[in-house]
């Protein structure tokens, strides 16, 4: 504990030993050359016979086993001191200097993603991340320009841009690299990576995902915020003063929706977003008075415009952008009811599993269905491999996610009612 919380006192410790050794060493090679080289004997004065080196009379005994002798076992102790306390002291530190690479890998990496999701303009590297997500907090891609794919026709609507601040709370850091990789195909999330066809290296993604990572939300604070917007989603009136959300399936339908009424988190937190048609793009249902304002109720309770909730919300969960379909009992075929539970067990607990840990690609679930990894897990945080520069280099176990068993449970039930509008008008008396 004392290593991992000194790293940077310790790394700049053992440079200063190095240097030190450094200086030491270089000033006894330097004494060597200038003793043994420069002063190794005198010029010589007369004929070669008079002075030859094999004639020069050499140290006496007792000079070569006294003083001279006891010079080089002084110089050899000396350096067997400094081995013996610089190789130990190398040792010691070298725990530290990997702790600080360590950091200095983690903030070199944020600060190169953090520079890439800037908007544009804010630096040479930014990609504008930030001008589509809103800064981590969910925000709209305005004047999309969306091509129909029945007539070719081409709209421009304003597109719901998830918030990226709880991303890697749904999705691994794999599935986040695949997604900034390939992109989101008919969205405004483009292929970034080079495999995709974009125009960014493997280094410039791991760096935005360490950017997400390291500027992840807590999850307990995202699902109190969310729970703040969940209320006021239950308080919710249309403009005759009947409750927007009602019935016994009231939360689990709000929660689907969650993000539809005043674009909270870019509808990070809904399933609605992924399963149906036209909702990432639909115009917020609010009653507005003449001068264009969003309407409130005497007690603050937002306003909602019944004919533009009904037409996005009509065929709710009958297949959207991304997210395969709920209704007509296909939910219920996916998944069905088990008869014998385990103890403690829901019989749907296998699609509440499904929904609280998402699809892992290639893995199955429910009755032969075949993961992609593209469904999230919103109960449980996707545990990681480990990465020397994040964690302290440890693996994160799964962890707690965005939305609480009980949450989630009341979302499973509300998916298990839904129809779609054609099945409902032919059941109609």
């Amino acid at each position: 504990m004392l290593l991992a919380s000194s790293a940077p006192i310790f790394a700049t410790v053992y440079r200063t030993i190095g240097f030190v050794l450094f200086l030491v060493v270089l000033v006894a090679v330097a004494a060597y050359v200038l003793v043994n080289v420069l002063f190794a004997g005198k010029s010589e004065l007369g004929a070669e016979i008079e002075l030859a080196a094999n004639r020069k009379p050499y140290y006496p005994d007792e000079v070569l086993e006294g003083p001279k002798l006891d010079r080089a076992l002084s110089v050899g102790l000396l350096t067997l001191m400094v081995l013996a306390v610089g190789v130990p002291l190398y040792w010691i530190m070298e725990p530290g200097r990997q702790e600080n690479a360590a950091v200095t890998f983690r903030d070199t990496f944020e600060s190169r993603g953090e520079a890439m999701f800037a908007t544009t303009g804010a630096n040479p590297q930014a990609l504008n991340c930030a001008g589509c997500h809103g800064n981590l907090d969910g925000g709209v891609v305005q004047d999309y320009p969306l091509v129909s794919p029945a007539t070719g026709l081409v709209d421009l609507v304003d597109w719901q841009a998830p918030a990226l601040g709880t991303v890697l709370l749904r999705y691994s850091r794999e599935e986040v690299r695949y997604i900034l990789v390939y992109g989101r195909p008919g969205s405004p999330m483009p292929a970034w990576g080079v495999e995709g066809g974009g125009a960014l290296n493997d280094q410039q993604i791991q760096n935005i995902v360490d950017y997400l990572d390291l500027n992840t939300a807590d999850p307990g604070a995202a699902n109190t915020d969310m729970v703040e917007h969940l209320d006021a989603y239950l308080a919710a009136e249309f403009e005759d003063g009947e409750p927007v959300f009602s019935g016994p399936n009231a939360e689990g339908q709000a929660l689907f929706n969650m993000g539809l009424l005043d674009g909270f988190a870019g509808g990070a937190f809904g399933c609605a977003r992924c399963h149906t048609a036209g909702w990432s793009y639909a115009e917020r249902p609010v009653a507005f008075d003449a001068e264009g304002n969003p309407v409130t109720g005497p007690e603050g309770q937002i306003v909602v415009d019944r004919d533009a909730f009904e037409a996005i919300t009509a065929n709710s969960g009958c297949g959207g952008e991304f997210g395969f379909n709920l209704c007509d009992g296909d939910t219920e075929r996916q998944f069905p009811e088990n008869e014998e539970p385990g103890e403690g067990e829901s019989p749907l607990q296998g699609m509440i599993d499904f929904i609280t840990e998402g699809s892992e690609d290639g893995q199955g679930y429910g009755r032969r269905g075949q993961g992609s990894g593209r469904m999230p897990g919103f109960g449980v945080r996707p545990g990681e491999p480990a990465v020397y520069w994040l964690n302290g280099g440890e693996e994160r176990e799964p962890g707690q996610g965005l939305l609480t068993p009980e949450q989630i449970e009341a979302i499973v039930e509300y998916e298990r009612t839904l129809t779609s509008s054609e099945a409902a008008g032919s059941a109609q008396p």
